[in-house]
């Protein structure tokens, strides 16, 4: 396809990406960058997790650790909005695949708004836009498919619904 006047479109990326051999060395650093007290998102078999998890704690940024062994549900969610707040977290950082990411992230926009998860969920909920940006935030995909880390949108599934819904905001990558 041609561009052309006709048919413009527009590509926001993340903010930065970092990509190549000893990038992942770099982790303690990119995340000090954003806060003090760190929520690590992770699966509890990922062994890159497990190795954030080692060099978060080494220079104490690692406040709190919620591991995610499917697809975020909205029972996840609010589990881990809890667990975060418990531990005054002020960055979050989300090492796995796409549902790690997307966990990260409505964790990170739930944290800095008001109100409910379902106030801000498409299709089950009010769908009402995110009034602020969500906390900082820090993505290590680990797995190649989704684009979470990269997307405006967080998907969480809502097993009483029978349906996976979205929370956006163009800040969330």
């Amino acid at each position: 396809m041609t561009l052309t006047a006709t048919n413009p479109f527009t590509f926001v990326p993340p903010g930065r990406i970092f990509f190549g051999p000893g990038c992942f060395s770099h982790l303690p650093h990119h995340a000090a960058a954003l806060g003090s007290r760190a929520l690590l998102v992770r699966s509890p078999r990922n062994h890159h997790a497990a190795a954030a998890a080692a060099a978060l704690a080494n220079v104490r940024l690692l406040a709190a650790e919620f591991f995610l062994s499917s697809e975020p549900s909205v029972q996840d969610i609010l589990d881990a909005i809890a667990s975060a707040r418990a531990a005054h977290v002020d960055c979050i950082v989300a090492v796995g695949g796409g549902s790690v990411i997307d966990a990260a992230k409505a964790i990170a926009a739930m944290l800095t708004n008001p109100g409910d998860l379902f106030d801000y969920l498409e299709t089950i909920g009010r769908a009402l836009p995110l009034p602020n940006p969500p906390l900082p935030s820090l993505a290590v995909p680990t797995t190649a498919g989704t684009g979470a880390e990269v997307t405006f949108n967080a998907v969480i599934s809502s097993p009483a619904h029978h349906l996976k819904v979205s929370l956006r905001h163009p800040t969330l990558p």
